[in-house]
């Protein structure tokens, strides 16, 4: 999670971000290929990652809003999307093993279609192995770009997006 922790601190544009020469390809791909492409809200971005991060802690967003509302500083909200909210911000057991975190927090609409309608892809991407998936059964990147295109397509515009 370095990435994310380095984009939320410093809570630079995405173009900014990738004019700096000393990211490291994860991040240059990251932001180029999703962030960027998609007009990605940094705001969106930086909520629904602090939200993931409740859930990370082991008590998951309600919880820590619950908590939050009882403390001596008053209560603290995340504004994290409604989608994330919904179904994502208290449990990982909601998300696929194969699909990794960073998706869910900038497509967490993206991701829960995928999840409503996975048998619908499952025989295309079966289909189309060689090209969404890595020689050690991980996911390609073109796997996501499809996959947000599809959506897109389907539904219109992103829920983290500008």
């Amino acid at each position: 999670m370095g990435i994310f922790n380095f984009l939320v601190n410093e809570k630079n544009q995405w173009r900014k971000i990738f004019n700096d020469l000393s990211i490291d390809d994860d991040l240059i791909f990251l932001i180029q290929d999703f962030l960027i492409y998609d007009n990605i809200s940094e705001n969106k971005f930086i909520e629904n990652y602090r939200a993931n991060n409740k859930i990370e802690i082991g008590s998951g967003l309600e919880y820590w809003e619950k908590a939050s509302a009882m403390s001596i500083s008053g209560p603290k909200k995340i504004n994290c999307t409604e989608t994330f909210r919904k179904h994502f911000s208290n449990d990982t057991m909601n998300r696929g093993s194969e699909i990794p975190d960073w998706f869910y927090f900038i497509y967490p609409d993206v991701a829960f279609w995928f999840h409503q309608n996975e048998k619908i892809f499952e025989k295309y991407f079966e289909e189309n192995e060689n090209i969404y998936f890595t020689e050690s059964g991980g996911l390609e990147r073109i796997f996501f770009r499809e996959l947000i295109n599809r959506y897109k397509n389907e539904n219109g515009k992103l829920e983290c997006s500008n």
